[in-house]
């Protein structure tokens, strides 16, 4: 049985704990975005790992 594999609702759990602890002791946390590179701070684009412009273009070209 593969015990070390993780489910991603319980991944993405111990994630936004992870950056709650991290916020709670002074820490921003960053990602780039997967589109363009940029830095992102903001939580939602964290979430999406892509910033507001990108997520727009990419709305955009979907549709």
């Amino acid at each position: 049985m593969n015990d070390h594999i993780e489910t991603g609702g319980h991944q993405e759990r111990k994630e936004q704990e992870l950056l709650a602890e991290l916020r709670e002791l002074g820490y921003r946390p960053a990602v780039r975005c997967l589109s363009c590179g940029q830095w992102l701070v903001a939580h939602k684009s964290i979430q999406r790992h892509l910033g507001p412009v990108c997520a727009r273009r990419a709305k955009d070209t979907a549709a």
